[in-house]
């Protein structure tokens, strides 16, 4: 089986497009979503969302969605910006950063996951980081983010229809 995991789950909204292509397309893959599912750790008392009331059914939603894919999707409680959980070094095929990361956090978690991606396998992620700025600070971010992954990665990082993506060649 090839896995593919899906960072930064939230409802599962993606997890469930990436599902049914992977159940329609007859491919022999597993998915992993991968999240905290725990709004209120991440924003604090007085949030932007009502954190007591998400707190609960977030990942209940997430549940919901996915239900007719529990047998090849499986999900993970963990804060992937931190750490990388059960996943080994080269056992995932793809890695999907879906979440919105700070720009300074984002080659820190390239990173962090890149040595878990196998050789020929890649890992991509939305080239927009933070959609609460106004339209000025989105193209901000999203321009900071892009030079933070070519200065470490250089030319290996491509950009295509607002996503970004590395392949990990041989090495």
């Amino acid at each position: 089986n090839s896995i593919v995991v899906e960072l930064g789950s939230f409802f599962g909204r993606s997890s469930l497009y990436i599902a049914s292509l992977i159940k329609h397309g007859s491919k022999n893959l597993e998915l992993h979503c991968v999240d905290t599912w725990d709004y209120q750790q991440r924003l604090g008392p007085g949030g932007s969302w009502d954190c007591q009331k998400r707190h609960a059914t977030t990942y209940n939603l997430f549940l919901d969605n996915m239900k007719s894919y529990n047998d090849f999707c499986k999900d993970h409680q963990l804060d992937w910006k931190w750490n990388t959980g059960p996943f080994m070094p080269t056992s995932v095929d793809v890695v999907i950063i879906s979440s919105c990361v700070e720009p300074a956090l984002l080659p820190q978690t390239v990173n962090m996951w890149l040595p878990i991606v196998k050789n020929g396998g890649f890992i991509a992620g939305l080239d927009m980081m933070l959609p609460q700025y106004p339209e000025g600070g989105l193209m901000i971010k999203r321009t900071q983010a892009m030079i933070l992954l070519h200065r470490l990665f250089g030319d290996n990082v491509k950009s295509i229809d607002g996503y970004w993506y590395m392949p990990k060649g041989e090495s």
